[in-house]
């Protein structure tokens, strides 16, 4: 028994409804994944007060960790987080 081909026409057709549909699942995807990011975003923005001392000392605590880990980066110490924070450590 002979079985007959599809035709081109429907085998380009098939192809594109397909490539459609993946398109619209990857754009829902997408969707999915941004809406999250904004939710995990918005969640932390709440628990962070928004002042602006909060935001200036946030700021200035983000510049003196960058710099101790460059500097310690540029000495070669092995493990940068080690020692960090050195006024909360005791001194001798």
């Amino acid at each position: 028994m002979h079985f007959s081909q599809p035709s081109v026409k429907s085998r380009a057709a098939l192809q594109v409804c397909l490539f459609l549909l993946r398109l619209f699942l990857l754009s829902i995807g997408w969707l999915v994944l941004l809406i999250g990011v904004a939710w995990a975003f918005g969640a932390l923005y709440h628990l962070i007060p928004a002042t602006p001392e909060r935001s200036r000392a946030l700021f200035l605590d983000y510049i003196k960790t960058t710099n101790d880990l460059h500097e310690r980066a540029r000495w070669g110490i092995a493990n940068p987080l080690v020692g960090l924070r050195s006024d909360t450590l005791q001194q001798p």
